[in-house]
């Protein structure tokens, strides 16, 4: 709708006014620590990252209504990965526009630990990472 003036009644598009909501509190959940954020962490994400969680019938309204919009949030915007220790190397897009595991599927199905961090892969030089002998 417009906004209140000569054509508009000044009525807010409360589906956007709902998605800008969820998405500031995915935000703050990425970014700040407080109770509100372990809670859901523990929850719902556990060791995974976001990009791993999907919303479940049995989740609360809020988590399924922040699952619903993440993947726009996190496509919308860029995150600093600090030191790594919370950033999947396979699973999380950390460098370009896919994750590892999709611009390297060959590569993902042979290693040996997929939810290795960031961090975790960066410690050694040259860098680590272990591959099953079998393909599978």
């Amino acid at each position: 709708m417009s906004p209140k003036g000569p054509r508009g009644l000044g009525i807010l598009d409360l589906q956007l006014q709902n998605k800008c909501i969820l998405a500031k509190w995915l935000v703050n959940l990425l970014n700040t620590n407080g109770m509100w954020q372990n809670l859901l962490t523990n929850k719902y994400l556990k060791s995974k990252s976001l990009t791993q969680v999907k919303a479940k019938p049995y989740d609360s309204h809020f988590w399924r209504g922040l699952m619903m919009i993440k993947d726009e949030v996190l496509a919308s915007g860029s995150f600093d990965i600090k030191d790594g220790s919370n950033t999947h190397f396979w699973n999380d897009t950390w460098v370009g526009a896919l994750p590892f595991r999709d611009r390297y599927p060959s590569l993902y199905n042979i290693v040996c630990d997929t939810h290795a961090t960031v961090a975790k892969v960066m410690a050694t030089q040259p860098l680590t990472i272990s591959l099953r002998r079998d393909g599978g």
